[in-house]
């Protein structure tokens, strides 16, 4: 059993009756006679000089003789001592509980609207919907037929189904960042992907979404960020709502302790070299003198990382 542990335990056995407790109740208020002490618990002397006893073997009074008298007091330093190694013990079990916490519970309808609110105080529009199927039939509604679209690289639109759309070609948009990966030419391909930075959409998705609004990005190569800070007008970000967490603290763990190992992991298992975590955007909100208009849909089923 740990230093603390016996100390808790002396502890609880000192103050383990009510006639224990309010002889400490009364000693709070200051330095107290046996005889004072008699007129609060309403017991007899001898029963409180072994209450007393007690608190003194369990390090919480300490009597000092005045005269005559002996005037009995808590012992607040060792008090104010236990109580600091118990609230950081505390501490310690909070933080891990912090590191075990489940980041692929989806988040709960109370957090999700405070989540909605936050962002809107921060000139982002969120739209909830309740599966992948609806987030992509959202995103078909929101981008007009004939609209330039890029998009980064993003497990959460494959398992949204966005990728195969935009490969059967039914969509009818000019899909800039399709063009460049398939030009050959070195050349034109540079300056197909640099006019895709401009496109009139960009779709991506956030890594972790603080409630108090915070989004956060995380890249290995920074490329999908220009669109998302600057030059592209429209935002469509996609985000299942296992990414919210309660603390920009905490969604910047979610980033660093499992989205970076898992990414790593599946770059791994294509045959690449894996992932590190080089650049991290915080999308703290969107200025109105920008004209740009930035969505999030929240999407309450389990997406990418």
């Amino acid at each position: 059993m740990s230093d603390l542990c016996n100390a808790m335990e002396k502890f609880g056995k000192g103050v383990g009756t009510p006639s224990r407790y309010r002889i400490v109740e009364a000693l709070f208020k200051g330095p107290k006679t046996v005889g004072e002490l008699v007129k609060v618990v309403r017991q007899s002397q001898p029963a409180v000089s072994q209450h007393l006893k007690t608190l003194k073997d369990a390090g919480l009074v300490v009597d000092e003789r005045r005269a005559k008298e002996v005037l009995y007091a808590l012992d607040t330093g060792y008090i104010l001592g236990l109580l600091k190694n118990l609230s950081g013990e505390m501490h310690k079990q909070k933080k891990n509980i912090k590191k075990s916490m489940d980041y692929s519970k989806l988040a709960s309808e109370e957090s999700v609207g405070r989540v909605v609110a936050a962002l809107k105080e921060r000139n982002v529009e969120a739209i909830v919907v309740e599966s992948r199927a609806e987030a992509l039939a959202k995103i078909k509604g929101l981008i007009p037929s004939g609209a330039s679209i890029n998009n980064g690289s993003s497990t959460t639109l494959n398992e949204l189904g966005y990728i195969d759309y935009l490969k059967s070609g039914t969509h009818g948009w000019n899909n800039l960042h399709a063009a460049a990966i398939a030009e050959k030419d070195p050349a034109k391909q540079a300056e197909l992907r640099n006019a895709s930075l401009f496109a009139e959409y960009y779709l991506g998705s956030v890594h972790a979404i603080a409630e108090t609004g915070e989004m956060i990005i995380a890249s290995a190569s920074g490329s999908q960020l220009p669109p998302i800070v600057f030059t592209s007008k429209n935002i469509i970000f996609v985000a299942g709502t296992q990414k919210i967490q309660e603390t920009y603290e905490e969604a910047m763990k979610r980033i660093q302790e499992y989205v970076v190992p898992l990414e790593d992991q599946r770059m791994k298992s294509t045959g690449a070299a894996g992932t590190t975590l080089a650049k991290i955007v915080t999308f703290e909100r969107e200025p109105a003198f920008m004209g740009r208009k930035v969505r999030i849909i929240l999407v309450k089923e389990k997406l990418g990382f």
